[in-house]
């Protein structure tokens, strides 16, 4: 429901655009009962050996009914469906990933480590800048896009990769050589407020006197 109202506008011009389309559709030409009906009913002419035989001209002003060409309504139909694919890919890469801001980190660990949590806040621009956990531990980050081309710690060799999977969601995979550790995180955006009382889970890296 959130991404229907975040996206109301485009989703609504795409619903135009699927009307106009249908509408230029059934705009094409059909061959009716009705239509047959309608057309001169032409006898077979006798041959000029045949008693009866008579020329018949066709009455003045008579003029042989044009069809339409159903190309038009197809060459509209086709701009208007790739001006909805245009701006919808607009939209798509306009989408801007910031991690700036506060998230609840969770790692699982793939070596016996377990389970543990970290509040990192991120501060700088998009696409590089620092971070620090609850415990004041802190590091750097880049990011390319939607891409987490590294999170790393100061003085330590915990790193992470990953990507956006939506603005308020980012998930990936870390290592940690000097515990011999390693496995895959996810984090949550958060609010401040929520960053500056929330708990981190009974099994932390602080339990485990890390990093």
């Amino acid at each position: 429901m959130r991404v229907v109202q975040k996206h109301k506008m485009v989703l609504s011009f795409l619903a135009l655009v699927s009307f106009s389309f249908l509408m230029c559709i059934t705009a094409l030409p059909l061959k009716s009962e009705t239509d047959r009906a309608a057309r001169p009913q032409v006898a077979a002419a006798p041959t000029e050996n045949q008693p009866g035989a008579i020329e018949q001209n066709a009455p003045a002003g008579h003029h042989a009914r044009k069809k339409r060409s159903p190309i038009i309504p197809i060459i509209i139909g086709v701009v208007v469906v790739g001006a909805a694919v245009a701006v919808l890919a607009l939209v798509v890469l306009k989408t801007k990933y910031d991690i700036r801001g506060s998230w609840l980190f969770t790692y699982q660990s793939q070596a016996g480590w377990g389970t543990w949590t970290y509040i990192h806040t991120f501060t700088g621009s998009r696409e590089s800048g620092t971070f620090t956990n609850e415990d004041g531990y802190g590091g750097t980050y880049t990011v390319s896009g939607k891409t987490i081309i590294d999170i790393s710690y100061y003085n330590s060799t915990l790193y992470h990769i990953g990507q956006f999977s939506s603005q308020d969601a980012i998930s990936g995979d870390f290592s940690w050589s000097s515990w011999d550790d390693y496995g895959t995180w996810a984090g949550t955006r958060i609010s401040d407020a929520a960053a500056n009382t929330l708990v981190s889970g009974t099994q932390t890296a602080r339990s485990l006197n890390k990093p």
